[in-house]
């Protein structure tokens, strides 16, 4: 019965992780194996309205895979006369107006991804369409049913696009690339983003998310590049300032462009976009010679000895705690019966030692442990208000790194509240913490011994002579005058107390709590490492 209630608890748990996984990503990414948003057009229609910009224009894009809507992605409308970019209307529906003629003519669509947006396929199609004359509507794919496309013109995400556009009339966006020599290649183009309210000229502290790519003359694009705000890594920037380094593929004429959006609730929320700028740069130059010199910079470490030798402290201080700790431990749980004579014997009369050692070791963690924070965190900011400890988590891998780092930072005060009741029943089991008489100036165990031995030999020396029977008075000469006996006392002694103080704490809950805490702050220190070098490697790519 065991054995089958244990399987059905397997399969049940399976089950949750499977249905965690699957329902923390996003619906295209749980069906989409490949991780990209496979885009697809499901309807296309050419209005029976126009303007002096062309024939009204909308479309619908779904995934191929899930059939979820597509949101945040940029889609295109070409004829033979342009190419116009369609504004995202919400509920995957896209609308513009597209220079047409009446008759047959070529429109050919093209899907891809928007800076913050999912990571998606380029889709391009076509169609030859005969557009009919002003009044008639032709639907090119799909169903063509109009209500969709009302009902997405009202719904939320078009508000917040609406109201993001009209947000973004107020900002500016500088755009300037700042010469980095310490890059790898001439290619690789350090670029700030100064975000500043229109008209005034002043930094907006307001946070945003920045992200950063390239255009060259014939239409190609770079990576998308999310910028980091340069006040939180640096102090010595403003709030308002973001960065990151762009990476060109050739030389010649290219744009940079930057994208500002809004600060996202939800990691995998759909990007609402305020504005943007741009800036016309030319860069030349044997690539792979350059990049190569770089890389040889770049490949000389520059290591700082004191941080160095911190960071090793640290380490071994832990180290020694915990072994410090596992003998209190040992020497407490059930009085040290896991203990031979000899190391109980040892580690009594050496307790005080274990005591400070205990303290001493805690010290050095937590100095080295501020230390590190301040010197060797990837950020190089310890948060100090809600709004510094946001921005850092908005930064590249923030959120795992400073999780793991809270994680970390509990599991060691519990530890070290465990220890300090280590410490206590130490003292209590050895009876070290019981008062002692007058004159008594050892705290060691074994004196007191000798003492107690003494003070029971004398007991029992004057309990014996308290109870030893009164011998008859010798008879009287005569003549002699009679004398009254004094009378018997009887003596009591007070016992001595035990001091062998038996300690009602016997450990049971001890040894899982600091196993898991222990385990804990391995699993944290592994995370920490990792993400920090994530970091770095981000922070040298942007």
């Amino acid at each position: 019965m065991s054995r089958r209630v244990g399987r059905w608890t397997a399969a049940l748990a399976l089950a949750a992780t499977a249905v965690a996984v699957g329902g923390s990503a996003p619906p295209a990414l749980a069906h989409d194996t490949g991780g990209l948003f496979q885009p697809r057009v499901s309807d296309l229609v050419v209005e029976d309205s126009g303007s002096a910009a062309g024939r009204a224009v909308w479309m619908r894009v779904v995934d191929a895979d899930s059939g979820t809507p597509a949101e945040g992605m940029r889609a295109t409308v070409a004829t033979p006369k342009a190419a116009v970019p369609l504004a995202e209307v919400g509920l995957g529906y896209f609308s513009g107006s597209a220079p047409v003629d009446p008759g047959p003519t070529r429109l050919t669509v093209t899907v891809e991804a928007a800076p913050g947006g999912p990571l998606s396929k380029r889709f391009t199609t076509s169609w030859t369409v005969d557009v009919p004359p002003l009044g008639q509507r032709k639907v090119v794919a799909g169903s063509g049913n109009r209500a969709g496309f009302d009902a997405a013109g009202r719904s939320p995400r078009h508000s917040a696009l609406a109201a993001a556009a009209d947000a973004g009339k107020g900002l500016d966006v500088a755009v300037e690339a700042v010469e980095d020599k310490s890059l790898a290649s001439p290619l690789y183009l350090r670029v700030h983003a100064r975000i500043q309210h229109r008209g005034a000229g002043r930094l907006d502290p307001t946070p945003y998310e920045v992200y950063g790519w390239a255009t060259d003359a014939g239409g190609a694009e770079t990576e998308f590049v999310r910028f980091s705000p340069l006040d939180v890594v640096d102090p010595a920037y403003a709030a308002g300032v973001y960065g990151g380094v762009v990476i060109l593929s050739h030389g010649g004429d290219w744009t940079i462009k930057a994208a500002v959006l809004e600060v996202r609730q939800r990691p995998h929320g759909p990007p609402i976009p305020l504005t943007g700028g741009e800036l016309a740069v030319t860069r030349s130059g044997p690539t792979l010679a350059q990049a190569g010199a770089g890389v040889e910079r770049l490949a000389r470490p520059r290591a700082n000895i004191f941080n160095t030798v911190v960071l090793g402290l640290h380490a071994l201080a832990a180290a020694a705690w915990a072994l410090v700790l596992a003998a209190l431990f040992l020497l407490t749980y059930e009085r040290g019966r896991a203990l031979s004579g000899w190391a109980r014997t040892r580690l009594e009369q050496n307790l005080d030692r274990l005591v400070r050692a205990a303290w001493v070791m805690s010290f050095l963690v937590i100095w080295t442990g501020i230390h590190n924070l301040y010197r060797e965190s990837p950020y190089h900011r310890i948060p100090t208000s809600w709004a510094s400890l946001q921005g850092l988590l908005r930064q590249p891998y923030g959120r795992p790194y400073y999780l793991a780092l809270a994680v970390k930072l509990t599991a060691y005060g519990v530890l070290l509240f465990l220890g300090a009741r280590l410490i206590r029943n130490a003292r209590r089991a050895t009876g070290a913490t019981r008062t002692r008489p007058a004159g008594e100036v050892t705290a060691s165990p074994w004196s007191r011994m000798v003492s107690n031995a003494s003070s029971a030999s004398s007991a029992s020396t004057v309990s014996g002579a308290a109870m030893r029977p009164t011998p008859a008075p010798a008879s009287r000469a005569a003549g002699s005058v009679a004398t009254a006996a004094p009378p018997a006392v009887a003596v009591e002694v007070a016992a001595e107390p035990d001091v062998s103080v038996e300690p009602g704490w016997r450990g049971s809950w001890l040894v899982p709590i600091a196993l898991g805490c222990g385990a804990a702050i391995i699993a944290c220190v592994t995370v920490l490492k990792t993400v920090h070098l994530l970091i770095e490697l981000t922070r040298a790519a942007s």
